[in-house]
């Protein structure tokens, strides 16, 4: 079982009758380690649960680092995940919607 869940998805604007098609990304999602815990960013799991479109991508940006031993400073974990989607709508005139719905879920670690 996981300790967090986070899942982000955008929906586009349908390509026109003239064949332009829109692009847009998500709101970014943020998921932040209880004190005393980090994010093991080792093991975060990517899961597509739904895509449509010419192009579905995602970002995710980790900060927040901390060194979690005295004994090895330069053990560093992040407290902070972000994580936003990106889609653009499919070739083709009149073609719909593009659209990316992803799930990622990690676990914490405990080091205080």
């Amino acid at each position: 079982m996981s300790d967090f869940e986070i899942v982000s998805e955008v929906t586009t604007k349908p390509t026109g009758l003239d064949g332009i098609r829109d692009s847009a990304y998500s709101n970014w999602d943020k998921v932040s380690a209880p004190d005393g815990h980090v994010i093991d960013d080792r093991n975060l799991t990517y899961e597509w649960l739904s895509a449509d479109g010419s192009q579905n991508d995602y970002e995710i940006v980790l900060e927040d680092y901390v060194p979690i031993l005295e004994s090895a400073p330069d053990l560093k974990f992040p407290q902070t995940l972000q994580i936003r989607t990106f889609a653009k709508g499919p070739k083709g005139h009149g073609s719909g919607r593009g659209w990316s719905k992803l799930k990622v879920t990690g676990n914490f670690i405990k080091f205080k």
